[in-house]
């Protein structure tokens, strides 16, 4: 310990600036990026070769082209019924902490009116959309609520912290 204390007071004294033999060697060791290559556009060079690259670009269409398509539903709406949908109101439900946000959502009272959300608050808030207020705001988790649920007069959440309340 005594040596390496010595040392250390001695590198303490020596003087900090590099030499002439340091600033040398330091420029010798400075490498520059290679030139950007057409491939990439980066400063990296093509480490594939360009008959490598074809063959997996061929691979990658016909793998593609073999892939099972998804089936879109006809009952979804057509893009120009969704540009008459507009905004009705806005309400910032979940505002009790710095977290606030809607993680979950649930419209599925039976009467339609009642809206469950839970949020990063660790808070579910009942919120009727005919008066635009809220009913309740649900607490007791301790953890995010990730998942909400209605089945009539029954309000279901699941949090981060593993509780289905």
């Amino acid at each position: 310990v005594g040596t390496k204390r010595r040392r250390l007071e001695q590198d303490d004294n020596m003087e900090t600036e590099p030499t002439k033999e340091a600033a040398a060697t330091a420029a010798e060791a400075t490498v520059e990026a290679p030139p950007a290559t057409e491939a990439t556009g980066t400063g990296v060079p093509d480490k594939i070769p360009a008959d490598a690259m074809d063959e997996m670009v061929e691979t990658w269409k016909r793998l593609s082209k073999g892939r099972k398509k998804r089936v879109i539903s006809e009952d979804l709406a057509e893009p120009s019924a969704l540009a008459e949908f507009h905004q009705v109101g806005k309400k910032s439900l979940h505002k009790s902490s710095a977290k606030a946000g809607i993680m979950s959502l649930c419209g599925g009272s039976t009467d339609g009116d009642v809206t469950l959300t839970g949020g990063r608050d660790k808070q579910a808030v009942l919120y009727s959309r005919d008066t635009h207020s809220i009913l309740q705001t649900l607490t007791g988790a301790t953890g995010p609520i990730t998942a909400v649920s209605l089945l009539g007069t029954v309000a279901a959440t699941g949090s981060s912290d593993g509780m289905l309340r």
